[in-house]
């Protein structure tokens, strides 16, 4: 999208990664939209396309298998370690709200919810999608429950895999806001 858009490559400035964020950090708008929406399409329209497929091709009654959260988990780790960029992208927020909505309605309209509300109010994307990262199993756990009767473990294990990539990929996010934290109570 830099190149389309005629802006730096994202991965010279900022978290130094070609996720939406780092691109918005750009000053491009437009540019840092494109790049969320297509983050965001790549996972939703990966989880889309292995759902019907497991339930056309594979004759399954349910649209949520194994190979569904085989492809979501997949997705996203491409999105954070993809090989085109020698194993170093984005941080999969995107990708993952994706994923969720795809999954669930429900569950991607809370998690975007609280990563709105986390954002409006703080400030800071990286803190925003910690807090949406660390709520996720809480929020999934009853909606998951609701909507995945019989796939509940599958579908949970999942959200919980995906949660622990994106807090595990947010890690440096999370330490500088200890340590703006501790500076800030020291002060």
């Amino acid at each position: 999208m830099s190149n389309f858009r005629g802006i730096s490559d994202p991965r010279d400035y900022g978290s130094k990664n070609p996720g939406a964020t780092n691109v918005f950090r750009s000053g491009d708008r437009l540019a840092g939209l494109l790049t969320f929406m297509g983050d965001f399409a790549k996972g939703y329209f990966s989880v889309v396309l292995a759902s019907s497929g497991s339930k056309i091709l594979l004759n399954y009654q349910s649209s949520f298998t194994a190979i569904t959260v085989f492809v979501s988990i997949a997705v996203v780790l491409g999105h954070i370690y993809p090989i085109f960029y020698g194993f170093k992208g984005g941080k999969g927020v995107a990708t993952t709200f994706g994923v969720l909505l795809a999954t669930s309605f429900a569950l991607g309209g809370l998690a975007s919810l609280i990563w709105v509300a986390t954002f409006l109010l703080t400030r800071v994307s990286g803190f925003a999608a910690i807090s949406t990262a660390f709520t996720l199993p809480i929020i999934s756990f009853f909606v998951i429950k609701m909507e995945y009767h019989q796939e509940f473990w599958l579908a949970y294990g999942m959200i919980c895999v995906l949660s622990t990539l994106l807090l595990f990929r947010h890690s440096t996010n999370i330490l500088a806001l200890k340590k703006r934290f501790k500076k800030k109570n020291d002060n």
